[in-house]
């Protein structure tokens, strides 16, 4: 009798955490400075309230960017503040979604500087600084990430 209590309140349990991830929202965007794409910079939108996981992405050639959660495509639900920087070699040697990837964000998002200076205006660096806030979930249309250099 107890084995089946026990087995029924296992499966009770598995099923309930089953449901218990929030769903995750395809977001892709484009980072432009001053009208142009920018190349190989690094996105991080970080959650705005400080609760949940950051998403990260790196640009292609064309500027574009696709997010993802720990290595999965997708942002949950939110808002968020984004951050994008640009260093020459951090993109080769620390892949975003890696333990030394979000160690490296997590400094840069308390103000901590962790390597070089980005090549992209400071305000755009820093959580604390960034004018850049998106929520998830957005229209289906690709955000658009229009950095200034003044």
């Amino acid at each position: 009798m107890w084995r089946r209590v026990v087995a029924m309140l296992v499966l009770a349990g598995l099923i309930g955490l089953s449901g218990c991830g929030k769903a995750m929202n395809q977001v892709e965007g484009v980072v432009t400075l001053d009208g142009k794409e920018v190349e190989g910079a690094t996105v991080v939108f970080e959650p705005a309230e400080g609760k949940g996981t950051p998403a990260t992405g790196v640009t292609d050639s064309s500027g574009k960017v696709k997010l993802a959660t720990r290595g999965k495509p997708g942002v949950a639900p939110g808002t968020y503040k984004v951050t994008v920087t640009k260093t020459k070699g951090t993109g080769a040697s620390i892949q975003p979604g890696t333990p030394e990837y979000m160690e490296m964000m997590k400094k840069s998002m308390s103000g901590g500087r962790t390597g070089p200076k980005s090549e992209l205006p400071e305000k755009y660096s820093l959580a604390s600084k960034t004018p850049l806030e998106v929520t998830v979930p957005a229209s289906n249309q690709p955000v658009e990430l229009a950095l200034k250099s003044k």
